[in-house]
């Protein structure tokens, strides 16, 4: 009989705790998020962002608990979309590291082959044949005999088993983004592979894979106790991050205050700005490359729905479009491109922003019998974006029913390549 007494409580004085004036405003760097005016819930990933209150004394603290009470507690930290700044390294500028672009030169692109090989070997190849001649592809295999079959699946299409260096590395799934490792490089050329948390206790193999490709590159590895999947960050390479308030909230909700967030995204992977923006509205990733990419340092491409396709997500999109559009790099405003979003309407959410960079080869996400006049218009705007690059098209309409694309099963490895930022 007690137990129910005692949460009533609890819940009646977080409640009169948060609503009076003693506790006066949230620690700095919290931004208070409500969606229609309302005090921020669970939902809160849809929120809009608005001031913190004023007051003179320190405001409640985050619980550092698993517990159900202390999540829900420090959902009341959460923010909405809003631009952070990151808290770079003390190190000088030439010994701080940076988050290349993806449309930077790569030394290799890395996947989980035999995992592509079984489930969609058309995608496994065209990677392989993308990729030739610009860089190398490491493909990850969980025994000799995945081997054997990877080999077999590349010379189905007329690809050499020697067109991809092998790499003993068990896996749990494909989803290479958001487990692997993100390589951080120096201007001075040094390159570091960072670890943030998976967050998927079951699958210990694929947690495993950072230490073994940063092994392979002789890359030093760093870690960090927030969770923060790749499919969650998209850089320009000089200093701006892009993420949704999701990844952010969700290390809030575990107890980790924004300056944590912060001294990570600027001390580990150099970011200056750090962009949080809306993730779309019923997509389960909320991942932000599910809508947008750079293809240059001041040039992001996001998604543009069509109302009478998705209202809501039309709207999130406009307002993302908006947002990034006042954001500044070296002094200029951002470019801002639309591309054409496919329909949703069957549930699949479907997207042309997450896209393989291949070193003056665009590999881009196809669905034929779908969408075809959306495909050419994005097609047209990744021509047009990057000029004597090839845009080719590849088939996801399988692989994008698990709810990922080309760029959720891939990472790169940046070139050693002395400099301050991505060449122009």
């Amino acid at each position: 009989m007690l137990q129910p007494v005692v949460w009533c409580l609890c819940v009646i004085v977080a409640a009169m705790a948060w609503a009076s004036p003693a506790w006066g405003a949230p620690p700095d760097g919290y931004a208070m998020a409500d969606s229609t005016g309302g005090p921020a819930a669970a939902s809160s990933a849809t929120s809009r962002h608005v001031q913190s209150r004023a007051g003179p004394r320190a405001g409640p603290r985050l619980l550092a608990s698993q517990s159900p009470f202390a999540r829900g507690w420090n959902r009341q930290f959460f923010i909405g979309p809003s631009v952070l700044a990151g808290e770079r390294s003390a190190l000088a500028g030439e010994q701080r590291f940076r988050l290349p672009g993806d449309f930077e030169s790569h030394e290799a692109i890395v996947v989980v082959a035999d995992g592509l090989a079984r489930d969609f070997p058309e995608i496994l190849t065209a990677i392989v044949a993308g990729s030739k001649g610009s860089q190398s592809v490491i493909a990850l295999v969980s025994s000799p005999l995945h081997r054997a079959y990877v080999a077999r699946v590349l010379a189905k299409g007329r690809l050499s088993p020697d067109s991809v260096r092998f790499v003993l590395a068990p896996t749990n799934t494909i989803w290479m983004r958001d487990f692997g490792p993100l390589f951080v490089c120096r201007s001075d050329g040094a390159r570091c592979a960072v670890d943030p948390g998976y967050g998927k206790p079951s699958r210990a193999a694929d947690d495993a894979v950072p230490a073994a490709v940063a092994r392979q590159f002789h890359a030093s590895l760093s870690t960090t106790v927030l969770t923060w999947h790749g499919g969650n960050l998209l850089s320009n390479g000089r200093g701006l991050l892009l993420t949704t308030i999701q990844a952010v909230n969700a290390n809030i909700e575990a107890g980790h205050d924004t300056r944590t967030i912060k001294r990570f995204l600027g001390g580990q992977l150099g970011a200056a700005q750090i962009v949080a923006l809306e993730p779309l509205r019923g997509e389960r990733t909320a991942h932000v490359d599910m809508f947008a990419c750079f293809t240059s340092a001041d040039t992001v491409v996001v998604g543009d729905y069509s109302r009478s396709v998705d209202r809501v997500n039309a709207a999130v999109l406009d307002r993302n479009a908006a947002r990034l559009a006042e954001i500044r790099v070296e002094g200029k405003k951002l470019n801002v491109i639309r591309v054409p979003m496919p329909s949703n309407r069957d549930g699949v959410w479907r997207t042309y922003t997450n896209v393989i960079f291949a070193g003056g080869t665009l590999l881009v996400p196809g669905y034929p019998r779908v969408s075809m006049a959306s495909q050419r218009r994005a097609m047209a705007v990744y021509e047009r974006c990057l000029p004597g690059w090839q845009v080719v098209s590849v088939d996801l309409r399988a692989l994008i029913r698990h709810e990922g694309g080309l760029r959720c099963i891939s990472t790169y490895v940046p070139l050693r390549r002395k400099g301050p930022g991505p060449e122009s």
